[in-house]
């Protein structure tokens, strides 16, 4: 029989892993190769770490900034770009177009005048193509001498059979001041959305792992095993190993031309279009080398249409750790389709590398590996805007999200295949709610729990779908139960969830963290007599704190205000609990404040009542932002804190 599934993830490169993290419940990622990654893997060969070409973490986005910093936690060091372009056998400074400094003179004359007169004659008339970008813009010395060759060698085509949609962002527009300042050799500071970023010490491949881990920890995911159909309709994919997953939604990460090829039940004008979509595979070698690179530089970019490469970087000038000591290693995209083979990478490529001073001599090669990427370059035609739009139309439109530099089909970062993976999450979680997403992720880990257990749903004047789900919920599974408040206070619906519990144990959870992992340690500190009531603490060292670092730091305050007002002697009172009940009833039954602060009472009643407390140390994810902001929350919490200070210190 065919298994189901809330959300089927086809794809575990950082967007589908993103997504997966973000939305994190009620999740199959399925993945056909070996490890999670896609593109943005290393592959590591006799102590030389071999990343797929260059992959750089520039980070725009805060929240996508404080993720990927926090997990690699000191492992990425922060670069400021070095890159160069060779032609007319010098070296000058990127961008070519504001670095003329150092060019034969003719040349840089004929680039210097045509882009002031280009500048002079601008206006507002549409700039249809590429190339008319090209020449509005920079003039035609540096169309012939740098942008035309150049894109002609990274494209594959003409930059007249592309559109300009990608070049705002990618393709750096200098002002007048900046192209004379370059000619003169005065530029201070470099150009361009790339001019710094980080790295991880031990190559790109440690981003994917880490988010994998934390991904594996809530999600179901499948190495090896990869889409191999989709009927729309019915929403069912079959997998490569032969299985059939019906889905509620599929995200889909794959590139989007082999997805349209998949969908048995595409329309006729759907498949032609996926047929009009056009993209430049890359070929490129890795280089190991017995000595240092013979550049300081991180790439370098080569117009010249003679060379049979347009750009050469140096992976170990970007971290040390990925070569032996003393030794160097480099990446040469290549221009050619087909494979070069040893001969032509000899005779075509190893002189260039020489004349360029990367290396040497040939004797400083200690092997090549030539490598091929099918998907590298999305070609922007006068048909890409159209037929792109057209396909996502009618894939989101059957709940089918294609996402990702390929699968959205665009010029893209790899922060921005981790960007889509968080929009695309918040978008199905404010569609659906997360809380059946949740329910069903949980129920599937609790299989080979070794318990007998209920799931209390103790929901507290929600004015969304929330109960009708949870009443949903309640019939598919029978470990399920509904208990409404009507009223939206979550220190009341705690609190009678505790009191209504009918095992022995009870374990106080957030749908945000479903926590399986601490259930197990939690309870096997209870069973074993070592404690009456676990609390998971945040703020505990070993602790991993992932939520915005202003939620973090109210936490901490919070702490501090119970005991300068209480004298708790903890370090955190919200969050994860698990307790034996019957030590603990009359604790609950004896609290006088709730909404906010019912929880820490009950902690704090406990702790001055001589209960068993422990705390153990939890990682904290939030798949969701706040359905209150911190700030709306602060006055209640700071009435509850007095009417806390009174109920304990006063009262007692």
């Amino acid at each position: 029989m065919p298994r189901s599934t809330d959300i089927l993830v086809a794809g575990a490169g950082l967007g589908g892993l993103s997504f997966a993290r973000h939305m994190n419940a009620g999740c199959l990622v399925v993945e056909r190769d070996a490890g999670p990654g896609g593109l943005a893997t290393t592959t590591w060969e006799r102590g030389y770490g071999f990343d797929r070409t260059g992959h750089l973490l520039h980070l725009r986005d805060p929240g996508i900034r404080r993720w990927v910093t926090s997990l690699l936690r000191g492992d990425a060091v922060k670069l400021q770009r070095r890159s160069r372009i060779w032609s007319h056998g010098v070296y000058t400074r990127y961008p070519f177009q504001a670095n003329t400094y150092g060019l034969p003179p003719e040349v840089a004359f004929e680039c210097l005048t045509g882009f002031i007169e280009a500048w002079q004659q601008r206006d507002a008339s549409p700039v249809r193509s590429f190339e008319d970008f090209i020449h509005r813009h920079f003039g035609p010395g540096f169309a012939r001498h740098f942008m035309i060759p150049y894109n002609r060698k990274i494209w594959g085509v003409h930059p007249r059979e592309m559109t300009p949609a990608w070049c705002d962002r990618f393709v750096p527009v200098p002002r007048l001041e900046d192209v004379l300042a370059g000619a003169l050799g005065m530029h201070e500071q470099e150009l361009g959305y790339n001019a710094s970023f980080l790295y991880p010490r031990s190559g790109i491949g440690v981003l994917g792992e880490r988010i994998a881990r934390q991904v594996e920890r809530r999600a179901r995911v499948r190495y090896g095993v990869g889409l191999s159909s989709v009927e729309a309709r019915r929403g069912r994919a079959g997998l490569s190993d032969g299985s059939h997953v019906h889905y509620e939604a599929l995200v889909s990460t794959i590139p989007l031309d082999r997805l349209v090829r998949i969908v048995r039940d595409a329309p006729a004008w759907l498949v032609e279009a996926g047929r009009k979509l056009r993209v430049r595979p890359l070929r490129y070698l890795d280089v190991a080398l017995r000595v240092p690179a013979g550049t300081p530089y991180h790439w370098t970019y080569v117009p010249d249409p003679s060379i049979p490469f347009y750009r050469v970087g140096a992976y170990s000038n970007f971290s040390a750790d990925l070569v032996p000591e003393g030794c160097g290693s480099l990446y040469v995209e290549l221009v050619p389709k087909r494979s070069l083979g040893p001969e032509g990478i000899r005779r075509r490529v190893v002189p260039r590398l020489v004349e360029m001073g990367i290396i040497s001599r040939p004797g400083d090669i200690r092997f090549v590996r030539e490598r091929r990427i099918p998907h590298a370059y999305v070609v922007y035609d006068h048909q890409w805007e159209r037929t792109r739009a057209r396909i996502l139309d009618w894939l989101r439109a059957r709940s089918i999200h294609s996402i990702g530099r390929y699968g959205d089909w665009n010029y893209s970062a790899m922060e921005d295949a981790l960007v889509a993976g968080r929009e695309t999450a918040r978008i199905l979680m404010s569609r659906r709610g997360i809380l059946s997403s949740a329910v069903i992720e949980l129920v599937d880990r609790l299989k080979e729990f070794p318990y007998p257990y209920e799931i209390v749903l103790s929901e507290n004047g929600s004015r969304d779908r929330t109960v009708e789900i949870a009443r949903d919920l309640a019939t598919r599974f029978p470990q399920v139960r509904l208990m409404s408040l009507g009223e939206p206070n979550y220190g009341l619906a705690l609190r009678q969830g505790i009191l209504d519990a009918a095992g022995e144990f009870v374990i106080c959870d957030e749908i945000d963290l479903c926590d399986v992992d601490f259930y197990e340690r939690a309870l096997e500190m209870i069973e074993s007599d070592r404690a009456d009531l676990v609390v998971g603490s945040k703020l505990l060292s070993g602790s991993e704190d992932h939520r915005p670092a202003g939620r973090h730091m109210a936490s901490i305050l919070i702490n501090w205000m119970l005991r300068l007002a209480v004298g708790f002697k903890g370090t955190d009172t919200h969050g994860l609990k698990a307790m034996r009940k019957a030590p603990l009833v009359d604790t609950i039954q004896s609290c006088l404040v709730d909404k906010d602060l019912f929880a820490s009472e009950m902690v704090i009643r406990a702790e001055r009542g001589g209960i068993r407390i422990v705390e153990i140390p939890v990682r904290v994810m939030e798949k969701r932002e706040p359905s209150i902001r911190l700030a709306k929350r602060v006055p209640n919490v700071l009435k509850n804190m007095a009417r806390l200070f009174w109920a304990i210190r006063i009262r007692g």
